[in-house]
């Protein structure tokens, strides 16, 4: 997988959410179209996304309103209970393993040279997989699909102790990247097959799972996918800041429901380090936030904890405690809803506040 570029999950400096656009059209694949195929049939095909329609190996679409639809003799959804209580859930199905199958969307505009960008999406694993796999995503200059290769990949992981859930709950992945320029087109389930054998060979423990020997299966639904350029918080910038002003230190990683801080936290939190470390007048605040799922006393509590961890991490770097102070606010003060994953997403968070310079 030489031509893959695995870029680092971490920011130079300081990352502030903004919100921005999402550059992924069809997000949600709840649009769709309609068409009568060559035997005429009738096909949903969520709407901007694109498959190889030479290959008949291709993802498949799990429409709510097919499901619904009392016109086919066979109708399946993964979660068809769910359907049935009302719930909208439409996504589509990439296989990794043990061929590969691929879905192309032709972004909102193109990226930009030398800007970063946040990618996320949700998957869930098909419950007959017998392996895991990172999954890569790919982005192209061209719109020309026949052309198979990609200017580079992206690799989204996940944690192993997530594995097992993978089969039963939905799971946010995401990474940072900088752009080459020109991209216009994202396409999922990049890469070979021999690309997810030696993902998955490089690490067994991570990625077996119920695996006797045979051939390898990896299946994953896909859905929620949001791409936003991001805007980079430099040293300069946190100079303009003025007492009172906040931000979201972005890249901080807790186990689900715990208080330890990941090590893969570390390289953000040292760049907080050394900035405080120039900047030796500087007080902060360091604040836990939450979402809303769960007991808000809890979630008030658990906050807290987070943000003393940060607190004492910092003080073993050898920052006083003088001028750090630690809050737990829950989910008092979200900063987006929290109806959907990735709104949730963006409230477990933790935020610096400037309180004296």
């Amino acid at each position: 997988m030489k031509d893959i570029l695995i870029l680092s999950s971490f920011i130079l400096f300081f990352e502030i959410s903004t919100h921005a656009q999402n550059l992924i059209q069809n997000p949600k694949f709840d649009d769709y179209s309609t068409y009568l195929d060559i035997n005429r049939n009738l096909v949903y095909q969520p709407s901007y996304w694109y498959y190889d329609l030479e290959n008949k190996n291709h993802p498949i679409y799990y429409s709510r309103d097919r499901f619904l639809n009392k016109v086919f003799e066979y109708n399946f959804h993964p979660e068809a209970e769910l359907v049935l209580q009302g719930q909208k859930l439409n996504y589509i199905s990439i296989l990794l393993l043990q061929n590969t199958q691929k879905a192309y969307t032709i972004l909102k505009e193109p990226l930009k040279k030398g800007h970063r960008y946040h990618l996320q999406l949700d998957l869930k694993a098909y419950g007959q997989s017998n392996c895991l796999a990172d999954i890569l995503v790919g982005f192209k200059d061209s719109i020309d699909f026949r052309n198979e290769t990609s200017n580079y990949r992206v690799q989204l992981t996940f944690q192993d102790s997530s594995k097992e859930s993978l089969f039963h709950n939905w799971y946010t992945t995401s990474c940072y990247f900088t752009a080459l320029g020109n991209e216009k087109v994202v396409v999922l389930g990049d890469g070979t097959s021999d690309d997810y054998k030696q993902i998955i060979e490089s690490n067994h423990k991570k990625f077996y799972y119920n695996y006797d020997g045979g051939p390898y299966l990896v299946k994953y639904f896909i859905d929620n996918l949001y791409l936003s350029e991001i805007d980079s918080l430099k040293a300069d910038r946190i100079d303009s800041l003025k007492i009172g002003d906040s931000f979201v230190l972005q890249n901080i990683y807790f186990d689900f429901d715990k208080s330890i801080i990941l090590k893969k936290s570390f390289p953000m939190l040292d760049q907080l380090v050394s900035y405080l470390n120039r900047n030796t007048t500087i007080r902060i605040q360091i604040s836990g936030h939450t979402d809303n799922v769960g007991v808000k006393e809890y979630n008030a509590e658990l906050s807290l904890r987070r943000a003393k961890s940060v607190v004492e991490y910092l003080i073993s770097r050898g920052i006083s405690c003088d001028r750090l102070q630690s809050m737990g606010f829950g989910s008092n003060i979200p900063i987006s809803s929290n109806d959907t994953e990735y709104g949730r997403q963006q409230n477990r968070r933790i935020e610096i506040k400037i309180i004296e310079k």
